[in-house]
């Protein structure tokens, strides 16, 4: 029996020699080069416009049996529309980030990738301002729920708030937010540029959040997030929450529980 690794050579070397093939790259871990023993192959296989992509799939829809092989096929105007900014499919323009066409016969495919990879210059700003204004949002009702002794109300609010964290932080960057199951990884092969934090540093405090919903933790990164911000011209957002950010940044819990440090 093959194994996945020879499977996807030849799917590969079909798809090169396929003249109706445009390019193919690597999605998922492997397309980062995250991979680890039990990666998939998800393999991306691009066609040109003119082609049936039903009837270009019976050549390798037969792959997508064997274990640990995932194929998807686009044509090439599929592909441009796929995962545009703001549709219903853009949680999966993370999927494009890091990743190199593997086989790209004109030089259309790789400028593709690389934009779907990015948060468009032109969007931005409005987008980190959706984010923070959430993110702000979850921060301050977690400590509001540490006020009155309601610990999972206060762990539930601020793990609530990091997705947007990482909207906010790899945003600043124009970059998408890792899967969450990537984001370990994310950090240790692309650290972050703009957020002043080190990975490590960021990951711990990310770690006691989740696990205790800690006040220290949540008023140390959004002070960093608060200057970063600002240096981009987003005080007014910070600004708008009037008297409920400065009490946010300076509450101090009253009881003695480690959990709330």
């Amino acid at each position: 029996m093959a194994s996945k690794d020879e499977v996807f050579q030849h799917i590969y070397e079909l798809a090169a020699q396929d003249d109706d093939v445009m390019g193919l790259f690597l999605s998922g871990s492997r397309g980062k080069k995250f991979a680890n023993q039990f990666s998939d192959y998800d393999i991306r296989i691009v066609f040109k416009n003119d082609v049936n992509i039903t009837q270009a799939s019976s050549t390798y829809s037969k792959f997508t049996k064997k274990q640990a092989i995932d194929i998807i096929l686009f044509s090439l105007s599929q592909l441009q529309t796929y995962a545009e900014f703001g549709s219903a499919n853009a949680w999966d323009r993370y999927s494009f980030t890091h990743v190199e066409a593997l086989i790209d016969k004109d030089g259309t495919l790789q400028p593709l990738i690389d934009t779907k990879g990015k948060v468009p210059p032109e969007q931005r700003h409005e987008y980190i301002i959706t984010c923070l204004d959430t993110l702000i949002n979850s921060c301050i009702r977690s400590l509001k729920c540490h006020r009155i002794d309601d610990t999972l109300g206060a762990k539930l609010e601020a793990s609530g708030g990091i997705l947007h964290l990482f909207n906010v932080v790899f945003g600043l960057e124009g970059r998408h937010a890792p899967f969450l199951s990537y984001l370990t990884r994310e950090l240790t092969h692309y650290p972050l540029e703009a957020f002043p934090l080190a990975s490590d540093e960021l990951l711990t405090h990310i770690t006691r959040i989740v696990d205790t919903g800690s006040i220290t933790s949540q008023q140390h990164l959004m002070h960093h997030i608060e200057v970063c911000c600002k240096d981009v011209g987003l005080a007014h957002i910070f600004e708008a929450w009037q008297d409920d950010w400065p009490w946010f940044l300076n509450y101090r819990s009253q009881t003695t529980k480690p959990d709330c440090l």
